[in-house]
């Protein structure tokens, strides 16, 4: 089992998928989770800036996947091009197994790095994009 190449469409399914998870679980909780600069006192080198937005994503993940299953299912279906009742067939490893390729995919550090930024600059528009966040 093999994902497809990660494009433009799956930032656009993450995106939504973390609205949904904020919906659900608090926009506060999901704010704090896809804010990877972490106060330290020292500037963190980029490697290990790439290295924290990956943790991020993988953390959203696995909220994900335990809180709006059916939606991940979806994703993940789409990404090793099967149905959901397909996906649901396969083995108990197969979520694991997604996810560790998402990680290893060449354009991960980018795919994560680049959703980071773009919820960071939603938290610093002001009001009218945080509503979007807001229960």
């Amino acid at each position: 089992m093999q994902i497809r190449e990660l494009k433009y469409k799956d930032c656009l399914t993450l995106a939504k998928l973390i609205k949904k998870l904020a919906d659900k679980i608090g926009s506060t909780k999901i704010l704090e989770t896809i804010s990877a600069d972490k106060a330290t006192d020292q500037e963190p080198s980029e490697e290990k800036k790439e290295s924290q937005y990956v943790q991020v994503g993988v953390e959203l993940l696995q909220a994900m996947i335990q809180y709006i299953t059916d939606d991940v299912n979806a994703w993940f279906a789409d990404l090793i091009g099967c149905t959901e009742e397909e996906l649901l067939e396969k083995s108990f490893d197969t979520p694991f197994l997604i996810v560790t390729q998402i990680i290893e995919a060449a354009d991960s550090d980018s795919f994560f790095t680049t959703l980071s930024h773009l919820f960071k600059k939603i938290e610093g528009c002001g009001s009218r994009y945080k509503i979007l966040f807001q229960k």
